[in-house]
């Protein structure tokens, strides 16, 4: 077997890819970082670091950090990641009102937005909603980096492929897919859990979580799984989901479609009237807070 002139193109792109990666990882990880000290922390050459260096600022992806202090030569220039040269927006949509958030790169809030919009299921809802999502996406943009995406979070299920509510615990909408949410927004957009959601932010701001399960303990019990310090989603989209264990078997109906959740149990409204005989009432917590377990 012959090595080709195409086979070692390739074999450079996958270098030239790791080694970019290798030092916006370092960037995000350790701040102001000087080429020198890229070049001893990486064990790659100054004229490859220089060439990265150059075109990840050209990209906006990195920015020049502070002068570095000096014992008599000249200072050195540091860099540093630019977590705002893309954002992402978030959306929930509750019974009265529309809460929108654009985060950074990060995941650090970098603009709100609270309107009044009492939900119903209808398109002039949903187009009211995409007109206000798409005027947040612009203001975001003029002051920030190019918007990735927009998410929905919804506090209940959505359907394997991602593309439907199965329940909306906030608005009680059931059956409404992402194409008739989001039918006016002009960016790409995605559905996802409101726990999946918060154990993805998890992992942003504490970077020491490995492996965990979170339990979120609000309106209703809600969790999400992380493995390898990322969310960890499951073919079905809903691995973590623990409202959704079985306490009862054959129990009380669940939004979901089942019997005996520990949604069907769990929550403020369902604990008070549990008795104390009932095999889910030692499970049920009345005072709303999350709960992150590391392994």
């Amino acid at each position: 077997m012959t090595t080709t002139d195409t086979d070692i193109a390739a074999t450079r792109n996958i270098t030239k890819t790791r080694n970019r990666q290798a030092i916006i990882r370092h960037l995000t990880t350790h701040g102001n970082v000087t080429k020198r000290q890229l070049q001893l922390d990486l064990q790659l050459s100054l004229p490859t670091i220089t060439g990265n260096i150059r075109a990840l600022e050209h990209d906006g992806i990195i920015a020049p950090g502070p002068l570095t202090d000096s014992t008599g030569g000249r200072k050195s220039q540091s860099y540093r990641f630019n977590p705002s040269h893309r954002t992402a927006i978030g959306v929930t949509m509750h019974r009265n009102t529309l809460r929108l958030c654009a985060i950074d790169l990060q995941g650090r809030p970098i603009a709100t937005l609270s309107r009044t919009l009492p939900y119903a299921n209808t398109n002039a809802y949903y187009q009211r909603m995409g007109s206000a999502i798409n005027d947040f996406a612009a203001e975001t943009e003029k002051a920030h980096g190019p918007v990735l995406g927009v998410s929905f979070a919804i506090p209940g299920a959505i359907s394997a492929d991602g593309a439907v509510i199965t329940f909306n615990d906030s608005t009680g909408a059931t059956g409404v897919t992402i194409d008739t949410i989001a039918q006016s927004v002009r960016y790409p957009r995605q559905l996802i859990r409101e726990a999946a959601a918060i154990a993805m932010t998890e992992t942003l701001h504490d970077t020491a979580i490995s492996d965990a399960i979170c339990l979120y303990l609000n309106r209703r019990p809600s969790g999400a799984l992380i493995m390898n310090g990322r969310l960890h989603r499951g073919p079905n989209l809903c691995d973590g989901a623990i409202e959704h264990m079985t306490l009862v078997p054959g129990g009380k109906p669940c939004h979901c479609g089942r019997r005996g959740c520990m949604a069907a149990y769990c929550s403020p409204k369902t604990c008070r009237r549990t008795t104390r005989a009932s095999p889910a009432s030692s499970a049920c917590w009345s005072k709303a807070r999350p709960i992150t377990a590391s392994a």
